[in-house]
């Protein structure tokens, strides 16, 4: 178990956001069949709005199982997408510990993800005199800004970025989650389409799927070896073999644990961008 000052375990988080798409659309493994050679294709149709339709996803998972199941899960949504009946359906607590939050935009800017980190910090409450809590985002510019930085000092997160062109090969969320969590958000949407005459669910039939998927592929699932398999772990001891090819190594390195200098810090951030130096170390 890893360790910091005053005894506490550390604990390894991950945040990102996906697209979750209203209509997942045709999945592998339909067969159809015509006497007609012209007309041996079957395809299911769903109007442009709904095929355009989408929510975002925020996800956050962590090395620890009991501190994964206290994590929050969002989904946001605008007005088109959510509409105000459906997201009142869904308001009253429920196993899933999925939040639907409808708002002016299904993306997230630097206000809203700091309310949902802010949400994170209150979540963590009950492990704040135990463990020892890092977050780690990607740089994108809404990660970066001023406004979520503040945020993590103030639930006492400690922040720390992959690097620039690294998120597929470190982050958890890219590298193990949405994978599984889609695969499985398609098969049951599939699986729940057969059972009715129409081409595509309506919005809460879909939403709940939406939110089983998310309890059963990210919440209940022990995602240690996706900290360990990108190195987040603190140990470097289990790197994927893709990680290792990506970084042109053959075995795991030393990395020490001194701080970085001014320049690998920079190297985390993208050319041209000022790091938030006070805000990062205002733990």
């Amino acid at each position: 178990m890893e360790t910091f000052a005053g005894g506490k375990k550390v604990v390894h988080l991950n945040l990102d956001e996906t697209c979750v798409r209203l209509w997942p659309g045709n999945a592998p493994g339909w067969i159809a069949w015509s006497a007609s050679p012209a007309k041996r294709i079957l395809l299911t149709h769903a109007p442009l709005k709904l095929r355009r339709g989408c929510l975002s996803y925020v996800c956050a998972v962590a090395d620890d199982p009991e501190v994964q199941l206290a994590l929050p899960q969002l989904v946001y949504g605008n007005p088109h997408v959510l509409p105000a009946a459906v997201h009142a359906a869904f308001q009253q607590p429920a196993d899933h510990g999925v939040t639907l939050v409808r708002a002016r935009s299904s993306w997230l800017n630097a206000a809203s993800l700091a309310r949902v980190i802010r949400l994170i910090g209150k979540a963590l409450a009950p492990f704040r005199d135990t463990h020892h809590v890092i977050l780690t985002l990607d740089s994108a510019s809404t990660h970066r800004h001023p406004r979520v930085l503040r945020a993590a000092c103030s639930a006492q997160l400690f922040v720390c970025y992959v690097g620039p062109h690294m998120t597929p090969h470190m982050q958890p969320c890219d590298t193990h989650v949405f994978a599984q969590f889609k695969r499985h958000l398609t098969s049951c949407y599939e699986t729940s389409r057969l059972s009715t005459r129409s081409e595509s669910l309506d919005r809460t039939s879909f939403l709940r799927i939406l939110c089983e998927s998310i309890d059963q592929v990210v919440r209940r699932r022990d995602w240690r070896s996706a900290f360990e398999h990108t190195g987040l772990d603190g140990k470097q001891s289990r790197l994927s073999r893709s990680l290792l090819t990506r970084l042109g190594l053959s075995a795991s390195p030393i990395v020490p644990s001194s701080l970085l200098t001014l320049r690998q810090l920079q190297s985390l951030h993208p050319a041209r961008i000022q790091v938030q130096i006070r805000l990062l170390f205002a733990l």
